[in-house]
């Protein structure tokens, strides 16, 4: 493509349309992300680690999608090629949660658990299309963007200069002057005296105003930064309308209907805009396929009823924390909530061992705390003991509606209560005592879930539990043989009761039980419960005698006696353990695969340039601490859905009030020229600006390197803070904690988010060797084969300096129109742009990678919150010497 194929520029209506298709990018982006990462939790039975395959798979993909992109710039139809990428992220989404619904059951068979490498696999297949699509998206734009801000350049004065002279365009025998004599260079003068007014400078030996490649270089960051804030609102409103309209109203592929929509319209419109007519036709054909669907079909419903084949759906909804179904078969009702089995009506030995051995320590109690699992039949099973009130804490409200719809009983007596908040924000709000508390949750697969075994969290239990009260849960599961990933994961738990409690008694049944109590426990659980005269179905004399046999509860005691880490909030070691445990059920080997990713991830690293490295890092500190704040802020406040969709707003706002907020134009449209020119720049009010081009370049790499360091002391603090959140939070000063929280998230983002587009004018920035020039133009060779060239004054430099013109090439390769020198470099400036989005964009999406799936899954846990802090700290701290050190060559 050469210059003269160089699109318009995408002013006006158009340029405004094409942010806005950027926006709906982020959004659609947003909306499939949290969709697809639902729909593969159903499929995959997802804990901590495959969430963070998941999204691990989803950034490294969007990089490598943003890293192919750098070639979009040499393009014959960017636009084209734009609508039709929006076009596919319209569709492609709705697509892939069908198949994901209709083949899991097809690929892996039904009721087997996906193992690692299949889920890694499996993830990357789906996620691969859409992922891939959307990074290249990003980059395509940036190339269209900046399209926009390239404008033919002239050797005259004048900003806009007026049709080109004959030889300019190719048409006979260029006569231009030679650079050999100083009449020349007057004679090049007064013929761009004759074209323009006189410009500042003129008459003292200046030499005239010229425009030059720092106005392109401006172009290209700025194109580079409207895009990144326009994806960032995208994910905003992306964001916001899933968290607090969507999820609440429409199922899975009715979400989606929603952005496939927007992006198909603006689709359209851009083709109208483009006078694209064959794209338009697709797009109109597509909406009228869409709203055709929609009216006609319920696509989730086939979906579902396909997954669940054999089995009667009865109900399927979704709520905030997740997608409920609920089957019918034979009579017998099953609640699977993100695709894990929580509820069945005949289950009876989990319902009795969960309520009669805690129970029969207690037989005389009064009140009896529920946290989660009451629908499922405990509370009702807790009155058989005369109690005065059950209390039942359950998060999803989805559960508890289609729990008074199919499992009536379960809930009807009047002394059952039932609270609708996450369990340990009720345990730390709550002025009542129990004598009894149950927590009938998941074993610790999340961090979310984790928060449930922790010491802090037992240290609450007591605050609640009244003198000699009981404290139960259950975790793993126990079949005559105890592993030594299980063996640990049970010693965890148990050092961490033992820090909160005098007594422990652990109890070998379906699932491993622990009772702890500052009271007497007892193991003859047969006869309390006979001398309670408590009917059971399961749990009775020669149930238990067989589950307490000798052998068994010595290998318990055995089995728990191990050395083992405790369990706290900010070093939740409890859930590694589980993941080990869960990890060893499959045969993992490291192979030849993984060898390779490891080496191309090292290899990319090594090569990184000071600016994306600085990126990286920061995309890097932005996954992490935000994992950090989440965690943070589960742990003092609770999952409250609603809360956590506001901490996830803010900071997707803190980005892109980071990226506006360092957008503000300098020395006018652009920068100033390169030294050694006799270029003035003036600020708007007329009057010169100073800094030179060079100066302004290391003006943007101190700055850059200034964030880093920002960033790295905002994540060496951020412990300290927490820690002081943790006392002030313990006093039940919430809202105190929610605004914190918020405000650290807004101010870590805005950080983050002022790095983009400062390191796209330090990537578009010219090099050493155009800083040591004083033309304004890049190497020739990049310009064509011609033997045409024209001189390029640069101001009142000595005819016998080698630098007092330069002969730049003017005609480009044979068969190709010829141009003027600033058209060339227009398109220059366009691959520039591209080549530095998509090196910005693979670096801010690989460190997100790397910071969403090392800090979740295998850091926090290993050495903790604190360590993993001053870690990322550490990362960006050398990303900001790197940068200074480069500033110095």
């Amino acid at each position: 493509m050469t210059a003269a194929d160089t699109p318009p520029p995408p002013a006006g209506r158009a340029s405004r349309l094409l942010l806005l298709a950027v926006g709906g990018l982020g959004a659609a982006a947003v909306i499939a992300q949290l969709v697809l990462m639902r729909e593969m939790l159903a499929a995959f039975a997802g804990n901590e680690m495959v969430l963070g395959i998941i999204l691990g798979n989803w950034l490294l993909l969007t990089g490598a999608g943003a890293w192919l992109g750098r070639a979009s710039g040499r393009l014959r139809n960017r636009e084209g090629a734009f609508i039709a990428a929006l076009i596919f992220i319209a569709i492609a989404p709705l697509v892939q949660v069908f198949l994901l619904s209709v083949l899991r059951n097809a690929v892996f068979g039904r009721g087997i658990q996906v193992g690692l490498i299949e889920t890694v696999l499996a993830s990357f297949a789906v996620l691969l299309p859409f992922c891939v699509a959307s990074g290249w998206l990003l980059t395509l734009a940036c190339s269209v963007a900046t399209g926009g801000e390239a404008r033919p350049i002239s050797t005259d004065a004048s900003p806009h200069p007026g049709p080109l002279p004959a030889q300019a365009r190719g048409e006979g025998t260029p006569q231009l002057p030679q650079p050999s004599a100083p009449d020349n260079l007057g004679a090049l003068k007064a013929r761009d005296s004759s074209l323009s007014p006189p410009q500042r400078g003129e008459g003292r030996g200046e030499g005239p105003r010229q425009l030059n490649r720092s106005s392109f270089d401006e172009g290209a960051a700025s194109g580079i930064g409207r895009v990144y804030v326009a994806d960032c609102i995208g994910s905003i409103a992306g964001g916001a309308l899933f968290s607090f309209v969507l999820v609440r109203l429409f199922d899975h592929l009715g979400i989606l209907y929603f952005p496939a929509m927007l992006n198909l319209l603006l689709a359209g419109a851009l083709a109208m805009c483009f006078g694209r007519k064959l794209l338009l036709g697709i797009a109109a054909v597509l909406v009228a396929a869409l709203v055709g669907v929609i009216v006609l079909a319920n696509a989730d419903a086939l979906a579902t009823a396909i997954q669940f084949e054999g089995q009667h759906v009865v109900f399927r909804g979704n709520s905030p924390y997740g997608k409920l179904v609920v089957t019918e078969s034979f009579g017998q009702y099953n609640f699977i909530e993100n695709g894990l089995p929580i509820i069945s009506t005949d289950n009876t030995q989990q319902v009795e061992e969960t309520v009669h051995y805690a129970m029969a320590q207690r037989p005389g109690a009064r009140r009896v705390l529920v946290v989660c699992g009451g629908v499922s039949g405990t509370a009702r099973e807790i009155l058989k003991y005369g109690v005065a009130e059950v209390t039942c804490v359950e998060l999803d409200p989805l559960i508890i509606e289609a729990g008074r719809r199919f499992l009536p009983a379960n809930l009807s007596d009047p002394r059952i209560k039932l609270v609708n908040t996450d369990g340990r924000l009720f345990v730390k709000q709550t002025s009542d005592r129990y004598d009894v508390v149950i927590v009938d949750v998941p074993d610790p697969s999340t961090s979310q879930l984790n928060r449930f075994y922790t010491a802090e969290f037992f240290g609450e239990v007591k605050r609640v539990l009244t003198d000699g009260g009981v404290l139960s849960f259950g975790l793993g599961r126990y079949a005559d043989y105890v592993s030594p990933e299980l063996a640990r994961l049970l010693t965890s738990a148990r050092r961490t009761l033992d820090t909160a409690f005098k007594n422990t008694l652990v109890i070998p049944g379906g699932r491993v039980f622990f009772l702890a109590s500052d009271g007497p426990l007892h193991e003859d659980i047969a006869t309390r419960i006979e001398a309670a005269a408590v009917p059971t179905r399961l749990v009775n004399r020669h149930y238990l005698k067989a589950t307490l046999a000798p052998d068994r509860m010595e290998d318990m005691r055995r089995a728990t006696g191990q050395s083992a880490a405790l369990n706290r909030d900010f070093s939740p070691v409890l859930y590694y353990y589980h993941l080990l445990h869960w990890m060893n059920q499959f045969k993992l080997r490291f192979g030849l695969l993984e060898a390779a990713l490891l080496v191309l991830l090292a290899v990319y690293l090594v090569r990184l340039r000071a600016a994306p490295l600085a990126v990286f890092a920061s995309g890097f500190a932005a996954s992490g601490l935000e994992v950090v704040l989440l965690l943070a802020f589960q742990i003092l406040y609770g999952s409250v859905y609603q809360q956590l969709g506001i901490i996830v707003t803010v900071f997707m706002a803190g980005l892109a009030a980071g990226a506006l907020g360092m957008m503000r134009p300098e020395c006018g449209r652009g920068l100033s020229a390169p030294t050694g020119s006799n270029v003035t720049c003036h600020n708007s009010r007329g009057t010169e600006a100073p800094p030179t081009f060079n100066q302004a370049s290391v003006r943007h790499r101190r700055q850059l390197a200034q964030l880093a360091f920002a960033i790295a002391a905002f994540a060496a603090l951020l412990p300290l803070c927490l820690m002081a959140l943790a006392r002030v939070g313990g006093n039940g000063r919430f809202f105190l904690v929610q605004t914190a929280i918020a405000l650290l998230t807004f101010l870590l983002a805005a950080l983050v988010g002022m790095q983009f587009p400062l390191a796209g004018r330090v990537c578009t920035a010219p090099t050493s060797r155009d800083r040591r020039s004083p033309s304004p133009w890049p190497s020739p060779h990049r310009m064509g084969r011609g033997n045409t060239s024209v001189p390029i004054a640069t101001g009142s430099t000595p005819s016998d300096s080698p630098d007092s013109a330069q002969n730049v090439p003017l005609a480009p390769a044979e068969g190709e129109r010829a141009g003027v020198r600033g058209q060339s470099d227009g398109m220059d400036s366009v691959e520039n742009a591209t080549a530095t989005a998509s090196r910005l964009y693979t670096a801010d999406f690989i460190g997100a990678c790397l910071g969403a799936l090392l800090p979740s899954t295998l850091l926090i846990p290993l050495i903790g919150v604190p360590a993993v802090c001053l870690l990322i700290a550490a990362l960006n701290a050398v990303a900001g010497v790197v940068v200074l050190r480069s500033n110095r060559k």
